[in-house]
């Protein structure tokens, strides 16, 4: 009688280990590609995100504000109906004291900080020795920025809306938000 010897041959082997390989390349190239989709859905959400934010805050603050005070880079900026690249723009806030002499504003501007652009919020007043809003503190809104456009129907210094188009980049995502923003106080 022959013993037979429990065990696999080496034929069995590299048969089972090509199988494992094909199923193992097929389920790790699926989940590398649904890892990449994830990774840049995940981006886009980010950047949304952060686009949002900016938006609902420069329209909360615009609404509430009698118009545009200033816009740079530039000179007579209030003059144009267009703008692109914006780096600074003021929102006039309506004096709450009939004797107060102090021009107030809302004040928006892009800064770069580790390599990032970022847009800042500040309240300040209108400097008239240097014709230019100055900000009191600093609150940063948004990340991520790459470019801010401002748009009006009319020349800026006489508007009832703008238009902000804020676009937001990360790597090799970009997004684009837009909206348009009435000012309740405007007095004609």
């Amino acid at each position: 009688m022959i013993k037979k010897k429990k065990g696999f041959t080496l034929m069995e082997l590299l048969i089972t280990l090509a199988l494992m390989g094909i199923v193992a390349a097929a389920i790790s190239t699926f989940f590398f590609s649904n890892y990449n989709t994830l990774f840049k859905v995940s981006k886009e959400l980010d950047l949304q995100r952060e686009g949002e934010r900016a938006i609902d805050f420069i329209s909360k603050k615009a609404m509430e504000s009698k118009g545009i005070g200033e816009i740079q880079p530039g000179i007579n900026t209030l003059d144009q109906n267009s703008i692109t690249d914006v780096t600074k723009f003021v929102f006039k806030i309506p004096n709450q004291d009939v004797d107060d002499t102090t021009i107030k504003g809302n004040i928006f501007w892009l800064e770069t900080v580790e390599g990032k652009v970022q847009l800042n919020y500040s309240e300040g007043n209108f400097d008239s020795v240097n014709n230019s809003y100055i900000a009191t503190g600093k609150t940063v809104i948004s990340t991520g920025i790459k470019s801010i456009e401002l748009k009006s129907s009319n020349f800026f210094k006489d508007a009832s809306n703008v238009e902000v188009t804020i676009q937001l980049e990360e790597g090799q995502e970009e997004k684009t938000i837009n909206s348009i923003i009435y000012f309740r106080n405007k007095v004609d």
